[in-house]
């Protein structure tokens, strides 16, 4: 999955987002939270931190995306006004001079050239050559995220394939029948923990395995763990922090939602052991529990700092009273804002005829009362069309009947469309798209005697690529007669491009 750095800053910003909103509501619900509610909170904030998608748009205005050095995704066309030919209407359609006439229709332009930008006026004074180095921050930025997100993901893997070794050889196997999983006593580990992703087991520290008391309060708490399935979120946590490397609210967002385990993991612990074993359960955790471990790890250990601690032990030892109506809203809220994080960035063209103010009277459009029958499937963008060609006679599908053809203009992102119909009947129909650095115009033209329409195609961005297209109509689709393209690199930077060749450009003219 490829992510440009536009929706990598979207994703980004989404996923920032969601978790300044959970730590807020951390802050807000305190000790009135439970903490599986608290846990949950965090597994929305990860799937959005670990699913670069997006479900619907975003309008974002063009200047927001100068200096990410990108081109809108869903670019559109600009106002035909922009670029009017001599021979054209205001509203962009031609005047047919041969029209309902079969004598030659060779001459007759079914459909201007059109362009998706504005046509330069001959005096405007050419772009002074900047004197600084023009740095495409937008990739730059995209490589150092790869590379940090790659270099990461090596250490992770290298670091706990080491891990899972020196278990290995180190475990030694404790009958503990009472328990689902299975229990290995390891010497040198800095405290319990639950480690295994596809077949999790809980490792021990020798003084634990020695003491029944603890041992009992320890199986419990990683076998919470497991039901939790802990195991898994810790690799997704380390998967969104090797994604998000570079943002410091992740890495909190990690250090916090291990917290909440641990607090979720001690209240179903109480649960399976009994009231009565609350308070001695407090003290085993304060006597197993480590230093605080690094957060770029896949094990479930009891380890915490001392703030970390303190809380567990007063919410271990004295129960908050849970306000569920509170703790309710909060999930809403937050599935709320997971929701709108998925979507999508578009980019508003700021020279669309709806934002570009136009002091001067707008030009007399030949008002069109509704869309012709045939084009039934424009009649919804009638309101949308801002003329019609009057009709061309041609046979296109050479059965000697000839069909009518028309066109229309249209005012979205649809440049034009144009339909052929034969004694009523809709044969062929097509729209043009057209978006930034694109060009496309359709003639009427006889080869043989025969009549034929001639697509004449000019894309250019990082490479230009033109193409003549004679074809006629079968059906509802296109039957080439000859066709002819050329393709090169305008930018020769790379190492391997494709250079333009003079003899090939002769042969295409």
């Amino acid at each position: 999955m490829s992510i440009s750095l536009l929706s990598g800053t979207a994703w980004a910003v989404s996923g920032s987002a969601l978790i300044l909103a959970v730590l807020l509501l951390r802050a807000v619900l305190g000790r009135r939270g439970s903490a599986g509610v608290r846990y949950a909170l965090w597994g929305m904030v990860l799937v959005r931190l670990l699913l670069p998608i997006t479900l619907f748009s975003l309008p974002v205005p063009a200047g927001m995306t100068d200096w990410l050095d990108l081109q809108p995704a869903d670019a559109v066309q600009t106002s035909p006004a922009d670029g009017l030919q001599q021979g054209q209407h205001p509203s962009g359609v031609v005047d047919f001079q041969g029209a309902d006439v079969p004598g030659n229709p060779a001459d007759s332009v079914l459909i201007p050239e059109q362009s998706s930008g504005t046509v330069p006026e001959e005096n405007a004074p050419a772009s002074a050559p900047s004197d600084g180095l023009d740095v495409p921050w937008g990739t730059v930025l995209l490589w150092v995220w790869r590379i940090g997100t790659v270099l990461g993901a090596v250490w992770l893997v290298g670091v706990h394939i080491r891990f899972s070794m020196d278990l290995r050889r180190r475990r030694k196997v404790l009958d503990c029948p009472d328990c689902a999983l299975p229990v290995y006593v390891v010497e040198g580990i800095p405290s319990p923990c639950l480690y295994g992703l596809i077949r999790p087991a809980i490792y021990l520290i020798p003084a634990v395995a020695e003491d029944p008391v603890a041992l009992r309060h320890v199986l419990a708490h990683e076998c919470a763990h497991a039901r939790h399935g802990d195991h898994i979120w810790n690799l997704a946590r380390c998967t969104a922090l090797v994604l998000h490397w570079w943002n410091p609210l992740v890495w909190a967002a990690v250090s916090c939602s291990r917290t909440d385990g641990e607090l979720a993991c001690d209240a179903t612990a109480i649960r399976l052991l009994g009231e009565q074993d609350r308070a001695a359960y407090g003290r085993t955790v304060l006597q197993v529990a480590a230093e605080p471990q690094p957060v770029l790890q896949i094990v479930s250990t009891m380890g915490g700092g001392k703030r970390e601690l303190k809380e567990r032990f007063t919410r271990i030892t004295a129960p908050p009273r849970t306000a569920m109506a509170l703790c309710l809203a909060a999930v809403l809220f937050v599935a709320f804002l997971a929701g709108c994080s998925f979507g999508n960035p578009s980019v508003s063209d700021a020279n669309s005829p709806s934002q570009t103010p136009n002091n001067t009277e707008p030009p007399a459009v030949a008002p069109t009362q509704a869309v012709p029958a045939v084009f039934p499937e424009m009649q919804e963008l009638s309101e949308g069309v801002l003329g019609i060609a009057e009709p061309v006679s041609a046979d296109l599908n050479h059965n000697g009947v000839p069909e009518t053809v028309q066109v229309l203009y249209l005012e979205n992102s649809e440049a034009w469309a144009v339909s052929a119909s034969e004694e009523g009947r809709l044969l062929y129909s097509k729209s043009a798209e057209l978006y930034p650095g694109e060009q496309e115009a359709l003639f009427l033209c006889t080869v043989g005697g025969e009549d034929y329409l001639l697509r004449y195609q000019v894309s250019s961005s990082l490479s230009t690529y033109w193409n003549y297209a004679v074809f006629s109509v079968d059906g509802d689709s296109e039957k080439l007669l000859d066709t002819i393209e050329l393709r090169f690199d305008d930018d020769l930077t790379p190492q391997y491009h494709i250079p333009f060749q003079p003899a090939a450009g002769a042969v295409f003219l």
